[in-house]
């Protein structure tokens, strides 16, 4: 974020989360996988035209998180996205 002020830039659109589906559960871990319809794309804060490249296009985001359960509650563990890995769900 810091980044992107610096560039002269900003987040604009909305995120969708999807449903997300538990793949498989351990006493300690848990894969959730959801795709995500991510219409918040980086544009320009002076002209508020999107950005080149990927950062300024919407898309679907598959992702894929590795939960683990601390005494404090579920916590993220690692987490990959892939673009365009899932289609209008």
């Amino acid at each position: 974020m810091e980044q992107m002020r610096e560039a002269g830039e900003l987040a604009a659109g909305v995120v969708r989360f999807g449903t997300p589906q538990v793949g498989s559960i351990r006493a300690t871990l848990a894969s959730v996988r959801s795709c995500v319809h991510d219409a918040e794309i980086v544009v320009s804060a002076t002209s508020g035209v999107p950005v080149a490249g990927v950062l300024g296009e919407v898309d679907y985001e598959l992702i894929e998180s590795t939960m683990e359960s601390t005494p404090s509650g579920w916590k993220l563990m690692t987490q990959t996205v892939g673009a365009g890995r899932c289609t209008g769900r």
